[in-house]
């Protein structure tokens, strides 16, 4: 499944590479962002587990991350400047098996990031969030990444109570835009990593 997955990315004009682990998927990384290349940061559990910011600061790269404030920065201003960096590195909330990457956000940071901006973005997938479709990626969003996410952020939204998204209309929502990649938009590299391992939401 992965090899077709990863096939038909590439068909779609992305850069894709299928890797057996996370290790190998952080080696993949680091080959693909060089040393002198600023990386910016999309929120990802994904990308945490591989520990990707942190061997990119070990090897001297300079990063832009939420969690890496530097001083004078803050959350937001290192969200806007996210769009200025060589790289964007974040997850993905699903993989259909035709190629086609799906992501819903609430701030749409990460979203708007993948769309426009840094000309470079890396995508690292665990095979967790390969999907048959369209309609079972919009499933897997509502019923698996969101309610993981919500329980994480500690977010009081229906799904972590086992209710229906559709009565989620209050201002904790996670799921405010929802944007779905056919190809990379244009003049821009996108690399997608898919590891066979399951990895982040």
């Amino acid at each position: 499944m992965l090899k077709t997955v990863c096939e038909n990315l590439n068909n779609r004009g992305f850069i894709a590479f299928c890797v057996k682990d996370a290790d190998e998927a952080l080696k993949k990384s680091l080959e693909i962002i060089k040393q002198n290349e600023i990386a910016s940061f999309g929120g990802s559990e994904t990308v945490k587990s591989i520990k990707l910011a942190e061997k990119l600061i070990e090897r001297g790269s300079v990063i832009c991350h939420r969690s890496y404030l530097k001083d004078g920065e803050t959350a937001e201003s290192v969200m806007k400047k996210a769009f200025s960096t060589d790289f964007f590195v974040c997850s993905a909330n699903a993989v259909t098996k035709g190629g086609e990457i799906v992501n819903t956000d609430g701030t749409a940071n990460r979203v708007a990031a993948t769309l426009y901006g840094p000309k470079n973005v890396l995508m690292v997938v665990g095979k967790n969030k390969i999907t048959t479709d369209l309609n079972t990626a919009f499933d897997r969003i509502k019923n698996t990444a969101a309610r993981l996410n919500c329980e994480r952020l500690h977010k009081d939204n229906p799904c972590i109570y086992g209710k229906s998204c559709e009565t989620c209309k209050n201002d904790e929502t996670i799921c405010n835009a929802t944007v779905i990649h056919h190809h990379p938009t244009r003049n821009k590299n996108f690399y997608v990593i898919l590891v066979d391992e399951e990895l982040g939401y």
